[in-house]
């Protein structure tokens, strides 16, 4: 088990490096293109996402399951699903800014992630079904379309003259919401066979339906009030300040039948 814990911390951290030199190779290919430094930012966006995804990996066979039990294996899955997007985006040729505000913002989340490395436990009755892998992964995908809009919702505040960025934006929040809807709703479904109750106001459903309410107000503000695209590039950052507080928050600041970690 210790030799599966070792290989598993050191690959996130040694992705983490690969995520760093992706980064600030881009920065420098942005204000110096003649350096060719620069080309490395691909590669080793690339390596970063790969290595992610052996300490994943390596997470699974030591621990003989999905890593889908605590704060730090949702997070680990959250960064593989943002590394996935950046790589789509790549290979779409999306403009540099894409890559320029989405990197550090992944950089910065698994840096955060790696303070909350623990090993990995046996999961907790109410965590032995099926429903797990349902709720973790629409989470996953409503969490990682959420983050990008809201990292090119602030790419757009700065650059305002860029109509992709906001129709992008517009399309990613779009899409993560019935994820959303699905989330809370696979969580209410396998609540009711762990608890015997549907909803129970415990802090993290609370603060899910909090969030999906944002996100609804966003959608009717864009679709049917015809918002301007600074209001809705605002309301894309709010929700993903609620997504925060639900995943960080909640976690780490309230206690409720959530409280895994």
């Amino acid at each position: 088990m210790s030799a599966f814990i070792n290989a598993e911390y050191g690959l996130f951290a040694a992705g983490l490096a690969a995520l760093f030199l992706a980064m600030a190779s881009g920065l420098l290919q942005a204000g110096l293109p003649r350096l060719r430094i620069g080309r490395l930012a691909f590669p080793a966006g690339i390596g970063a996402s790969g290595l992610f995804l052996l300490s994943a990996t390596a997470r699974s066979l030591g621990a003989g399951r999905l890593p889908f039990a605590s704060m730090y294996e949702f997070g680990l899955l959250f960064i593989l699903a943002l590394q996935a997007i950046w790589l789509a985006f790549e290979l779409a040729r999306k403009p540099a800014v894409y890559r320029l505000v989405l990197l550090p913002f992944n950089f910065v989340l698994a840096g955060v992630m790696l303070l909350f490395f623990q090993e990995s436990r046996p999961l907790m009755p109410a965590l032995q079904s099926a429903w797990l892998f349902i709720h973790v992964l629409t989470a996953v995908l409503a969490y990682g379309l959420f983050a990008v809009g809201a990292v090119l919702a602030v790419a757009w505040l700065i650059k305002p003259d860029d109509d992709g960025l906001w129709r992008t934006m517009d399309r990613l929040v779009s899409l993560g919401f019935p994820f959303l809807s699905l989330l809370i709703v696979s969580g209410a479904v396998w609540a009711q066979y762990a608890w015997g109750s549907f909803w129970r106001w415990d802090p993290k459903e609370t603060w899910s339906l909090i969030t999906w309410l944002v996100y609804l107000i966003y959608l009717h503000g864009a679709r049917v009030r015809r918002w301007r695209p600074r209001s809705c590039a605002w309301f894309a950052i709010l929700g993903f300040v609620a997504v925060l507080f639900t995943f960080f928050g909640v976690n780490l600041l309230l206690s409720g039948l959530h409280s895994y970690t």
